[in-house]
């Protein structure tokens, strides 16, 4: 048999929680949770929507497209840092991107596609559909990681333990906001690696 570890953060959650580990239960030994709340049983899609400005003006239909389009570099480099450590979407002071402006070109360059640009918006006009997939959903039982931005944990840990009730492991990442692998990249590659160390140990 298989021993498998998987691990995913942001929206990959919503894609990554009911795929690899319920498709493969006796296979999958280990899932890691990144700094993702999840629409469902505890946060149905219309509350999630409210808990950040970006998640509410994402949803519209066209009107995010009509905005960005021409200003797509500009927008990513403030989007980043709005939800980076510090920044305002957390009630912070506001905080730079935690990327460097050749990354910002290459996102820039990405998205300036506009069936990429929409995509992207697309992810966060699933959210009632992902709510219904959530309720729907078994729980998954292997051992659980979750890791979230500094000051998120309990309200993260809130919206997933219904759909992953086995959290062996949960930790604030210390100076993270949304982009917890980018911000403080040696926290969590050691929780990881310490994590997944244990392979089918439960």
């Amino acid at each position: 048999m298989l021993a498998l570890t998987t691990a995913c953060t942001t929206s990959g959650g919503r894609a990554q929680h009911p795929t690899a580990p319920q498709a493969r239960p006796d296979e999958v030994v280990r899932y890691a949770h990144l700094d993702y709340p999840m629409p469902g049983p505890a946060l149905g899609a219309n509350a999630y929507r409210q808990a950040s400005w970006h998640l509410s003006f994402h949803t519209q239909d066209g009107f995010p497209e009509l905005l960005v389009d021409d200003d797509v570099r500009d927008y990513l480099s403030l989007f980043y840092g709005y939800v980076a450590h510090g920044g305002t979407s957390f009630g912070g002071p506001g905080a730079k991107a935690p990327f460097t402006a050749r990354q910002i070109d290459e996102y820039a360059r990405t998205y300036q596609r506009p069936q990429v640009l929409t995509g992207g918006f697309a992810l966060y006009r699933t959210l009632d559909q992902d709510e219904r997939d959530n309720k729907a959903a078994k729980p998954i039982t292997m051992p659980t990681m979750l890791l979230t931005a500094e000051g998120t944990l309990d309200f993260t840990r809130s919206t997933v333990r219904p759909l992953m009730p086995n959290i062996t492991r949960a930790a604030e990442v210390p100076a993270a906001g949304h982009w917890l692998i980018r911000e403080n990249p040696d926290f969590v590659t050691a929780e990881l690696v310490t994590f997944f160390a244990r392979g089918a140990d439960r």
